[in-house]
């Protein structure tokens, strides 16, 4: 009864109220059955009316049992004595919870609580083999004022040896002529079994003696399995003064997929002459199964006419949810029965939550939950690219008489939810009548969540009825707006929600510029008045979107209409990302109508403005997108001075009418830019116009970068007009105005028709042992008119040319012979000994091209051109 916490007190009164007074005089204030003494000083309030009393509920002991309090006034209006009489625990945890209280003023002095009694508890263990227990013991008096609640019986460690009385005392309310006890154990310990004899309960006030005769065992192996038994009392002789009675209960689990549980479930029986208690129902090990009826027995002193019953578990375990039908009480003594309908859930995750009902008894049996319907459902998952999904899936349905809960559509194999594919499923739940709609979703879990739903049918299998659900839609995160749930309204009959699946061609052409390809992954989406594709990734090979290459792709969507525009691009990813895109072209299979869409720009992050994802505008008829390359042949002659060759990068820039090349790296090889040497190279670009200027330079890197050019000619391949550019200066930062590059401008005798013409020769070497060749190289081209043949022609590339398998190409300029007829190529069987024939080569094939008509001849040989033959003639394919 005592507290520990801070006590304080405010007094009200006629004419006001004091302030609140905290009451301390000492360490060991409010102990139990003490009395404390306080003086308050105050303005005079008057007499009093009420006082407003607790506690702070701080410290360990902190609940308090308030008997009274006793206010004498000294002096003022009030004067005299005030009495509040409580009685009540002032305890967060216990009664109504209250720790402050409000108590009416009384001018006479009373019991403010009943008297406490001291009751002896004398426990007698059978004298039985293993009657002894090593469980927890507890009790429960009951008297016609009531009962002490559970109390543990425990005051040494060797309580309950066999053949041993146990004295216990409990100080409690008076509870008037004793009824019943309430004995048992929990079960705990290696030896839980305990065989009672008898209690015997002296009241030490008036001596009076009560008797519980038991000689039963509390074991769960032994006899009715129980732990926990109501006795009648007794007098010495052993005549009860009420009966005790073998209530026979029965169970029933309802019909619901996880219906069982396996947590532990308890019960507790409420009847006009008192209660069971809390008793656990132990049988067999699969009690509580789906659809089963398991009984028990508890005994208990008559309880008169049961009024209800609380039933419920312990939610312990990994099926603790529990569908409990209904349960049954039988009164062996009169016969009279009855029911308790539940039909209800009893889980944590089902329903309201609750694990415990209270139940009260109906007049008749009955079946208290509808009875479960078979259902199938049969999900169609669309025929759109992607429109599978690796999720979890669920739905829940509702009808005029009700709900189904949600339910996990959960797949026998892992092809369910697959694109264009029916799955079917069964559940079993309460007749939901005329069925209004669904909620069907996911939850956007795994790999390939998205899913395009096309419609869902669920059959009745009891009367056949059969209720269509149109969907046509994603279900997913990252599409359309968004939801992986919809809310599917009922439709009059079946039918196709979404739109006939058009597999249009797409043709994409890679424009002809130098670095066109792309290594990136490109993806578009169509446009239509009647929606989009959305992203589409295209990709068929490792080879895609190569210069100058046309790819062809099919793109299954729902008919998208007219087509309005496309948007493509691609990622950025990969060493060579930056693409030019001429046009795309797409074609509808179905009534083979055509759109274009012209780009003819680059989709590069350094190149125009950057852009790398473009939408483009369809277009009914097709055209030229971009502008065609032209190719320009540059001759660039290196001065005849001691160290006018170069080691550094060469670059042009040729500027004309119609814009500029930009600056273009003439790649050499390893004797390129040399003393006295002409080197010529090939730049493709679109058609500058009249050339009027050009810039030439090099980054003056290596060794020996300083560089005397002589001069540089250009050449339209297209036209042969030529232009020539003089230089005769030093690029050298050490030399000269030290600039390392220069503006040149044509000559008075540049715009000619050239009679010369450049040459694209390719030479295969073969892939046999010792093929190559560190010989000097020359070729003749011969035309198909007599006389019409070139001078011999050096073919020099760098040290790793005519290696084994290695294909060498030249740009060589020469008059213009016309078709080919022939060529002759060998060498001056110079260099190493490379093989048994000394030095030999074996000449794999020749490709020449004339730059100027973009003619192509392919000489196959595959021999060896060796010392016995060191030149051949060749002839055309």
């Amino acid at each position: 009864a005592g507290t520990d916490s801070r006590v304080f007190i405010q007094l009200y009164g006629e004419s006001g109220q004091s302030p609140e007074s905290t009451l301390e005089s000492g360490l060991n204030n409010f102990e139990r059955n003490k009395t404390e003494t306080f003086v308050i000083q105050s303005a005079d309030i008057g007499a009093l009316t009420k006082i407003r009393i607790g506690h702070d509920n701080s410290g360990w002991g902190s609940a308090w049992f308030l008997d009274k309090v006793v206010i004498e006034s000294e002096g003022g209006d009030g004067a005299g004595k005030y009495y509040f009489l409580s009685g009540q625990w002032f305890d967060s945890s216990d009664g109504d919870g209250q720790i402050v209280r409000e108590i009416p003023a009384s001018n006479e002095d009373g019991v403010a609580c009943a008297p406490l009694v001291n009751y002896k508890i004398e426990v007698l263990t059978g004298d039985r083999r293993g009657a002894g227990t090593n469980a927890n013991v507890s009790i429960c008096i009951t008297g016609e004022n009531g009962d002490t609640g559970d109390v543990v019986l425990d005051n040494s460690s060797n309580n309950f040896e066999r053949g041993k009385t146990d004295v216990f005392g409990v100080n409690v309310v008076d509870l008037g002529a004793l009824t019943k006890i309430r004995i048992g154990h929990d079960n705990s310990g290696f030896f839980a079994g305990w065989f009672l004899e008898s209690v015997t309960i002296t009241n030490e006030s008036t001596q009076e003696q009560t008797f519980f005769f038991s000689g039963e065992w509390f074991d769960s192996d032994e006899g009715d399995g129980q732990v926990v038994r109501e006795i009648s009392a007794t007098d010495e002789t052993g005549k009860a003064s009420l009966p005790e009675i073998q209530y026979e209960i029965s169970v029933v689990t309802g019909d619901r997929r996880g219906a069982g549980t396996d947590a532990n479930v308890f019960i507790e029986i409420f009847g006009e002459n008192g209660t069971s208690g809390k008793r656990k129902l132990e049988g067999q090990q699969n009690n509580f199964e789906r659809n089963q009826v398991d009984k028990f027995h508890v005994e208990a002193v008559d309880l008169g006419d049961i009024k209800e019953i609380n039933i419920g578990h312990d939610n312990k375990g990994f099926g603790a949810g529990w569908f409990l039908e209904k349960v049954t009480i039988r009164n062996p003594h009169t016969g009279q029965e009855y029911y308790f309908l539940c039909g209800r859930w009893l889980a944590s995750g089902e329903d309201d939550g609750k694990i415990v009902r209270q139940l009260t008894p109906s007049n008749e049996d009955g079946q208290a939950s509808t009875p479960l319907v078979d259902y199938t459902i049969s999900v169609v998952t669309g025929d759109r690219r992607g429109a599978g999904t690796d999720a979890s899936v669920c739905i829940k349905i509702q009808g005029s008489e009700g709900k189904s809960g949600r339910q996990l559509l959960a797949p026998d194999d892992n092809n369910s939810f697959r694109r264009n594919k029916t799955s079917v499923f069964g559940i079993q739940v309460p007749d939901m009548g005329v069925l209004t709609r669904i909620a069907i979703g996911h939850n956007d879990k795994g790999w390939g969540a998205a899913w395009f739903l096309d419609k869902v049918t669920i059959r009745n299998e009891q009367t056949g009825a059969e209720y269509y659900f149109l969907c046509g839609k994603w279900l997913a995160s990252d599409i359309d707006d968004g939801q992986v749930v919809r809310t599917i309204a009922a439709a009059m009959e079946d039918g196709s929600p979404s739109a006939p699946i058009v597999n249009y061609k797409v043709t994409v052409i890679t424009g002809d510029r130098l670095g066109a390809g792309t290594d990136a992954n490109v993806s578009i989406t169509i446009f239509g008045d009647q929606g989009d594709s959305g992203s589409v990734s295209l990709d068929s090979s490792g080879n895609d979107f190569e210069r100058n290459q046309t790819d062809v792709y099919g793109v299954p969507v729902p008919d998208l209409g007219e087509l309005s525009k496309i948007r493509i691009g691609h990622d950025d990813s990969g060493w060579n990302s930056g693409w030019f895109l001429d046009k795309v072209i797409i074609e509808n299979p179905v009534n083979h109508k055509k759109w274009w869409f012209l780009s003819g720009k680059w989709f590069d992050k350094d190149e125009d403005d950057k852009q790398i994802v473009r939408d483009i505008v369809a277009s009914t008829e097709d055209g030229q997108a971009c502008l065609p390359l032209l190719l320009y042949t540059v001759q660039v002659t290196t001065g005849n001075l001691r160290g006018a060759g170069t080691d550094a990068n060469v670059y042009i820039n040729i500027t004309g009418a119609n814009g500029d090349t930009g600056n273009v790296n003439l790649p050499g090889g390893r004797n390129s830019f040399e003393r006295g040497c002409i080197d010529i190279f090939g730049v493709y670009a679109v058609d500058l116009g009249e050339i009027s200027q050009i810039e030439v330079g090099h980054d003056g890197k290596g060794w020996f970068s300083g560089w005397y050019l002589e001069r540089v000619k250009v050449r339209n391949e297209l036209t042969g007009v030529e232009f020539r550019f003089p230089c005769g200066r030093w690029l050298d930062e050490k030399s000269g105005d030290g600039s390392i590059c220069a503006s040149l401008f044509p000559s008075e005798d540049s715009g000619d028709i050239s009679s010369t013409v450049a040459w694209q020769i390719s030479v295969t070497t073969g892939d046999v042992r010792s093929a190559g060749c560190s010989a000097n190289v020359f070729i003749l081209l011969f035309g198909s008119e007599e006389g019409k043949e070139t001078e011999k022609l050096s073919l020099q590339g760098d040290q790793d040319s005519f290696s084994r398998g290695k294909t060498d190409t030249f740009m060589l300029e020469s008059e213009n012979v016309g078709t080919l007829s022939k060529i002759r190529i060998g060498h001056d069987g110079s260099g190493g000994w490379t093989s048994l024939y000394g030095a030999a080569w074996y000449l794999s094939s020749v490709t020449v091209k004339n730059m100027h008509t973009n003619e192509e001849f392919n000489f196959e040989y595959n021999e060896w051109v060796q010392k016995q033959n060191l030149v051949v003639e060749l002839f055309p394919q």
